[in-house]
């Protein structure tokens, strides 16, 4: 999203500032001021407390506008950066903390094959390699997570 969405954003915050504006002065206009019409209390002739009221509630609509409009500027920069180095000829693959695949990218499937049912570890399309190289879970899963063969082998003596 380019710099566009936020004032978007900025415009729609806007008109719901004013329709607010609009709405408080159609209710005061029917129940609390009865002897007023409704172009006094909505423009020309507003009571201090409900001008404060008013300006209090765009601003807040103003304010909130602004950070919803720079959160989705940010969060539509970091996925484009994810989705560029995502897109990159590196095999690059994404797991979960049981070491499961989630994503992998082309330049993945195009070295170690495509992925199947029965590879979901990102270790699993990489037969030869050797028990070091493979990852380890965290202290945190103590075996229970993560795949079987990385368990401890409580039979010979053999911890990960």
């Amino acid at each position: 999203m380019k710099s566009g969405i936020r004032a978007r954003v900025l415009a729609i915050s806007v008109l719901c500032g004013l329709a607010f504006w609009v709405v408080d002065a159609v209710v005061d206009a029917l129940y609390f001021y009865g002897d007023e019409s409704l172009e006094e209390l909505a423009i020309t002739d507003v009571p201090a407390f409900e001008l404060y009221y008013r300006l209090s509630f765009l601003a807040l609509f103003l304010a909130g506008g602004y950070l919803i409009g720079l959160y989705l500027e940010r969060t539509r920069k970091s996925q484009n950066l994810f989705r560029n180095i995502f897109q990159r000829t590196i095999p690059l693959c994404i797991t979960d903390l049981e070491r499961r695949i989630i994503m992998a990218n082309d330049g993945y499937d195009s070295i170690f094959g495509p992925r199947t049912a029965s590879l979901t570890y990102c270790y699993d399309s990489r037969p030869r390699a050797e028990l070091p190289h493979r990852p380890v879970p965290h202290r945190q899963d103590s075996g229970r997570g993560c795949a079987p063969h990385l368990r401890d082998n409580e039979e010979d003596g053999r911890g990960r």
